[in-house]
């Protein structure tokens, strides 16, 4: 009673909490030689020994919360949210990456530029058309991009799929996650498992959990975006994990770029932000209220009195 997710199912909740496991010891590659830490073979022990450590197996594991027009379950994009219905668009990183592997995924995540629909009365070419969805640009000014949006010129989230109270289901950790984190590993040598298998797993979860047809989802791994070996294979298996974050999975998309610098946002002075951030200050109150010890702090990780998103915590 009370367990919103699996009801009480204890089997559901090992497999989360393995596949958790898993998402942790990725989030620390860049440790992958510390011996203290024993990354890869910590990650060895849980693969194989799926009777003791058991995985998902499909998309019915995920654990996730399912919308619906009550208190406490209606998703962030929902007809009484209408502010985010006029300010929400999409940004041209996700959606140049979608648009140049001519990802069928594209289609479901966003409409149409307004402009690309007032241009051909024939909605259903004009969706299949990749060159329809355009996205803002980061390094652009928010001034610009709000103009050009103004103008019909930038997509927005699906309408028909998220402005409604049932939407998709917010995912807290998902059968492609995992799949996708096992490729990693697998790709880098820590396990034995077949790598190929897994990212097909992952990248095809995804395509489910995204509504694509599965004879398109099949040709986007065999044709389009296969799994390959080497530095670019590792590169692919990140920019899948990044399309597969979008609209879900809280702040994975953030933790994996911060930690792969994949993908390769825009940046420029015009916004202030010329690099990624990688923490979030203080608040304001801990000057305030603990100043003492709120800068002790501050020395002790950074050497210096220096409160800002580009300080490194953990190197």
């Amino acid at each position: 009673e009370g367990d919103i997710y699996f009801n009480g199912n204890l089997r559901n909740w090992q497999k989360v909490i393995n596949a958790y496991t898993i998402r942790v010891l990725l989030h620390l590659s860049k440790k992958e030689n510390d011996t203290d830490l024993n990354i890869k073979g910590r990650m060895a022990n849980i693969i194989n020994n799926p009777s003791k450590y058991p995985l998902m197996t499909s998309m019915s594991d995920n654990m996730q919360l399912t919308h619906k027009d009550e208190d406490d379950y209606r998703g962030t994009y929902n007809p009484t949210n209408a502010a985010y219905k006029v300010d929400v668009i999409l940004a041209k990183t996700i959606m140049d990456l979608l648009k140049i592997n001519q990802d069928p995924r594209l289609k479901t995540l966003a409409d149409p530029t307004p402009n690309a629909v007032a241009a051909n009365p024939d909605i259903t070419v004009v969706r299949a058309d990749f060159n329809s969805y355009e996205g803002a640009d980061t390094a652009e000014t928010t001034s610009n991009n709000v103009l050009r949006r103004s103008n019909g010129a930038i997509s927005r989230p699906n309408e028909e799929r998220y402005w409604n109270f049932v939407g998709q289901p917010s995912l807290v950790i998902s059968y492609f996650e995992q799949e996708l984190y096992i490729a990693e590993a697998a790709h880098r040598g820590w396990v034995s498992s077949n790598a190929k298998e897994h990212y097909d797993n992952g990248v095809l979860a995804s395509m489910e959990y995204f509504g694509v047809a599965n004879s398109d989802a099949t040709d986007y791994i065999t044709t389009k975006q296969p799994y390959i070996t080497g530095a670019n294979g590792l590169t692919r298996i990140h920019e899948q994990m990044y399309i597969a974050f979008t609209e879900n999975s809280g702040w994975e998309s953030f933790f994996l770029t911060r930690r792969t610098g994949v993908p390769a946002y825009s940046f420029s002075s015009n916004n202030n932000v010329t690099q990624l951030p990688v923490r979030w200050s203080y608040p304001s109150s801990e000057d305030d209220d603990n100043r003492e010890n709120y800068r002790a702090s501050l020395v002790s990780q950074f050497g210096a009195e220096i409160d800002d998103r580009d300080q490194i915590i953990w190197e």
